[in-house]
């Protein structure tokens, strides 16, 4: 045997009605193969051999995982190769070596460096055209509490104290939900502080008062309240920010001693710019991605489909989740009576019959079928049409169903946006 692709890696979205799951790459132990879930809270949950899973003979190349247990919740399961960077083989001299033992450890190594090349892919890379740069990682005690970041330079990592962005975090923190959703929109997210301080002014004989403190030009608000009893807002009285640390109060009267109290609010808004995000598709005839990959040909058996903040697509199938979306030809059946034969039309999803809003993305394929003969193939995309029907209303269903999304396509990307609250997806074909 040999290693005949560089893939350590198979990604699939689970789908409840589906067990099995192929291993597209070569393993010699079930230990050799580290298996992951990711659940709907996008978290990553390893999972067991003979508990969660089983695995077919090993020692093989094209083997098979067999989900034996329930996975709950999750929506993308990981298979990687993860071989120990041992020599497990003693050679001796003056003995016969055996060539299959040879093959194997050579095997092995191709292996590991596939494995290496993985990782590095994923990594975070200087480019080689980057001159004496040092992005050497200072030890924790410099670390700490501090953010990361880089010099004026560009070429020397810096370390941000983290105070100077606490605002900037607890923002984050708050809209973390917001965060996650934004896509090519600008959002003014707000935080606002009361300022401890205040200042209680009158002097029986001035009408005019300059209050200074350190304020947002831009976004600040006097409050003058009364501060004896009753206490009342004060409404009569004129106010002006002079600069950045200097407030001008003009009442039309002298105010009595100690008779005003004065509270000053800033507030500090931060601007987050969201991100573009682009769906690129493509197609195969290999569950990698590898065999008749095309990103302009659809007659392939096999749907790949990544996100990512790039507009520019991809040509490396390893970026792609593959989902198989063109069935084997079965035998031919017997002939039937002579007549015309019923269409019907049956969409396959990636992601079963019924799935949450929130969950990952989701395929949905339309198949025509002319009696038992699926005759997808021969029909143009422009035949085909997808509407939506959810509990957004009729107005948004509308937008939705005449979208460019939905018209003129045989199959539908859905992305969590598309699903909102009970929402039932068909689709229709002109013959």
């Amino acid at each position: 045997m040999s290693i005949a692709t560089e893939q350590t890696v198979v990604k699939y979205l689970i789908n409840p009605e589906v067990t099995k799951y192929d291993i597209p790459f070569k393993y010699w132990k079930t230990t050799d193969l580290l298996v992951q879930a990711i659940d709907e809270n996008l978290d990553v949950i390893t999972l067991i051999n003979d508990v969660d899973y089983k695995i077919s003979t090993n020692y093989v190349e094209d083997g098979t995982l067999t989900r034996i247990s329930d996975w709950g919740s999750c929506t993308k399961l990981v298979i990687s190769r993860n071989l120990p960077f041992t020599q497990e083989t003693a050679y001796q001299n003056s003995r016969q070596i055996n060539a299959k033992t040879i093959e194997n450890d050579f095997d092995k190594t191709i292996a590991k460096v596939n494995q290496l090349r993985d990782t590095l892919t994923r990594a975070l890379l200087v480019s080689i055209a980057d001159d004496d740069s040092n992005f050497t990682i200072p030890l924790p005690d410099k670390r700490r509490d501090m953010l990361l970041g880089f010099d004026n330079t560009g070429s020397n990592l810096k370390m941000i104290p983290g105070a100077d962005v606490e605002g900037l975090l607890e923002i984050i923190k708050q809209n973390k939900d917001l965060m996650i959703s934004l896509k090519d929109e600008t959002v003014e997210l707000s935080k606002t502080i009361k300022d401890e301080y205040e200042e209680v002014i009158g002097d029986d004989v001035n009408t005019e008062y300059i209050i200074t403190h350190n304020l947002n030009t831009m976004n600040v608000s006097v409050d003058i309240w009364s501060n004896i009893p009753p206490i009342l807002s004060i409404a009569d009285k004129e106010i002006a920010i002079i600069d950045s640390s200097s407030i001008k109060i003009t009442f039309p009267n002298p105010i009595s001693r100690d008779s005003i109290r004065v509270i000053v609010t800033t507030t500090t808004t931060t601007t987050i710019q969201g991100l573009n995000s682009y769906v690129h598709v493509a197609w195969s005839n290999s569950i990698d991605g590898v065999l008749g990959f095309s990103i302009t040909e659809s007659d392939r058996s096999y749907l790949g489909i990544y996100v990512n903040h790039i507009k520019t697509q991809s040509i490396n199938p390893y970026d792609y989740e593959w989902v198989k979306i063109k069935g084997e030809t079965g035998l031919t059946g017997p002939k039937g009576d002579d007549g015309e034969s019923n269409i019907e039309v049956q969409i396959y999803s990636s992601n079963g019959n019924a799935f949450h809003t929130g969950t990952a993305d989701t395929i949905l394929s339309a198949y025509v079928f002319r009696g038992s003969e699926n005759i997808t193939d021969e029909l143009n995309d422009s035949a085909f049409r997808w509407t939506r029907k959810s509990t957004a209303g009729t107005i948004a269903d509308d937008i939705w169903n005449t979208s460019s999304k939905a018209i003129g396509i045989k199959y539908v990307i859905l992305t969590p946006e598309d699903a909102i609250g009970r929402t039932v997806f068909s689709c229709e074909v002109d013959i």
